[in-house]
């Protein structure tokens, strides 16, 4: 039958460089997973290994093109809020958030259509022998521009439907490079070849000395990435709250002295109450005013800075795809009038105390 060629276009090279200046080459895939919140929308990741992308200070994606076209880079925002390495030190999965439209004509692999996740796999009778394809960048092609697709088999299936293992293995060629590959089932019997998981490791053996590579890779289940998608969303959201909560605060307080002339009396309030929970002898008490009166101007000025890079990292976040989680387009430019409206008083404000 072969492999459809959307599989080969959405397979992308990955390149990143971590911050103590070490870089990693590998693949990943441009994948549409579920949105945050609404069920008729959905939202855009590019999908890769952890192990690849871990403590990033910048990476980009390379796309393919056929002979009629140049290359494509984009480089990938790796804040908080766009990049998100899934919690669980065995699941070897990062996801950047993206927009859609980056490139013309490029195609991304959809949730809804297009996977199989573990559950279906077992209830279809996929088994060890089942065709696969493994599509990747491996270091051999490090200088080419297009992804490579190896045929194989499922080699090793049963141990992750009995709960023994939360991968499965294949026999497809696998070597260096192909890390963060998209592992494609191959359709049969009229059903269409599905997205079933990604490579995360691959498996070599020692010969004389060197290091053969057996050509069976680790493929992590589909599970794994949308388990991925959801954690991200649960994380970011309470990110995201707790510098919405700070805005909120802000416009109560009509400007941004006033906002943090309340905060450093309320911080002071709560070691007041403190005190007293713990029993407020006329010792503490004496001892606790001095060093109000001594550090008020140093918990103002504190509170300004942190509370100039809160919006820094909010305007800096409207302008990034996130937004479109937590947004309408309609409110963005207002949003980003007010933050520069704030920081400009900011830079005014003299000390209080």
């Amino acid at each position: 039958m072969g492999l459809n060629e959307r599989f080969i276009k959405t397979t992308v090279l990955f390149k990143g460089i971590d911050t103590s200046g070490k870089s990693h080459n590998g693949t990943g895939f441009l994948f549409i997973g579920p949105h945050a919140y609404n069920k008729h929308r959905f939202s855009s990741f590019v999908v890769t290994n952890k192990h690849l992308a871990k403590n990033l200070k910048n990476a980009s994606i390379q796309f393919y093109f056929d002979a009629a076209r140049a290359k494509q880079k984009y480089e990938l925002n790796c804040d908080i809020f766009n990049y998100f390495c899934h919690p669980d030190d065995e699941i070897d999965i990062c996801i950047f958030l993206i927009k859609t439209d980056i490139a013309v004509n490029i195609h991304f692999l959809n949730y809804k259509t297009q996977i199989l996740k573990k559950d279906d796999l077992e209830s279809n009778n996929v088994s060890e022998g089942d065709l696969v394809y493994c599509i990747g960048y491996p270091d051999s092609l490090e200088k080419v521009d297009y992804a490579k697709a190896n045929n194989g088999v499922i080699h090793d299936i049963k141990s992750l439907y009995e709960g023994i293992s939360n991968d499965f293995s294949i026999d497809a060629q696998v070597s260096p490079g192909n890390s963060g590959s998209p592992i494609i089932l191959e359709g049969t019997n009229g059903i269409k070849s599905k997205l079933i998981g990604i490579v995360h490791e691959y498996q070599a053996i020692e010969k004389n000395n060197k290091i053969v590579y057996t050509g069976i890779g680790n493929v992590l289940p589909m599970d794994c990435i949308l388990d991925t998608i959801q954690f991200y969303y649960e994380y970011i959201g309470k990110e995201f709250s707790k510098e919405i909560e700070i805005l909120s605060k802000l416009a109560l307080h009509e400007n941004v002295t006033k906002y943090l002339e309340w905060n450093v009396e309320h911080d002071n309030q709560l070691g007041w109450d403190k005190l007293k929970k713990n029993g407020c002898t006329p010792t503490k008490i004496k001892a606790y005013v001095k060093y109000l009166k001594e550090n008020n101007n140093r918990f103002f000025n504190n509170d300004k800075r942190d509370l100039k890079r809160v919006l820094k990292l909010l305007r800096k976040l409207l302008d990034s795809p996130f937004i479109e989680l937590v947004a309408r387009e309609s409110e963005i430019p207002t949003s980003k009038n007010l933050i520069s409206k704030y920081l400009s008083e900011i830079d005014r404000i003299k000390d209080r105390y």
